[in-house]
């Protein structure tokens, strides 16, 4: 049986950057070590990402909402090494991980692939997604998970699963198009994906992986703690470069 329902064209919401994460401290505690640097970037060094020509350039303990157990997180951010300064809003990668575990809590890749090809379909992203997951939250997805089949649908159309779709340990809630911009040379670049959007039942917090185009992923966050009756996110957005500039935490 394939799965997924059409809801009509994708429409771009974007966050309210000003009320948005605002449960947690929103503290910046303290920049790390050159030691403790080293053990964390041992750590990233183990992920599925290619930072190619980028290097550390910023690497601080952060406040992290998730309002089961508030752990206490690292944020590392990665940019060009010929770059003459650090700026938001630019290329760039961002990891946050459990500062007592290394457990990866999210990342963020923002790049400008220069790549023209077409969007994944449905079928892949989810795919891709829940390869991932095996790999880095194998709390959530066990390996060797069987792949739901989806309907055929453009991807810029919402793909939403009603009732929820239940595979290992989350519930699938929707897949749909995810925009994001940069700005390069002053010049806004549009970095577009296709996301996977997941309920944890037994925290009741959320998950999503964004797939980009070329199959890799673009961003991924969990325990995300969202506020239904102000429909806006509780957890502090640290790997939002809008959100840091709008809430001053220009680190």
């Amino acid at each position: 049986m394939k799965h997924g329902l059409c809801c009509s064209e994708q429409i771009i919401h974007h966050p309210d950057y000003l009320h948005w994460g605002l449960a947690g401290e929103r503290k910046i505690i303290d920049a790390l070590l050159p030691e403790e640097r080293e053990k964390f970037i041992k750590s990233v060094k183990k992920l599925p990402i290619d930072t190619g020509d980028y290097c550390l350039s910023k690497a601080y303990k952060v406040s992290y909402y998730d309002r089961l157990i508030n752990p206490e997180a690292i944020l590392l951010r990665f940019e060009k090494q010929n770059k003459p300064y650090s700026e938001l809003s630019g290329e760039h990668f961002s990891i946050i991980l459990e500062a007592s575990t290394n457990k990866l809590l999210g990342l963020t890749r923002m790049v400008d692939d220069k790549n023209n090809a077409s969007l994944l379909n449905h079928q892949q992203a989810l795919s891709l997604a829940l390869a991932f997951l095996a790999l880095w939250a194998p709390d959530l997805i066990p390996a060797n998970i069987q792949i739901p089949e989806l309907n055929e649908l453009k991807p810029h159309e919402k793909m939403v699963f009603e009732p929820a779709l239940s595979i290992g340990n989350i519930e699938l809630s929707w897949i749909a198009l995810h925009t994001e911009s940069i700005f390069i040379n002053k010049k806004e670049i549009l970095i577009e994906g296709m996301k996977v959007k997941m309920f944890i039942p037994s925290t009741e917090l959320w998950v999503w992986i964004i797939v980009g185009k070329n199959g890799e992923i673009q961003t991924f966050e969990r325990n995300i703690d969202w506020d239904f009756d102000k429909m806006q996110r509780k957890t502090e957005m640290w790997l939002h470069d809008k959100w840091l500039i709008t809430q001053k935490l220009d680190y």
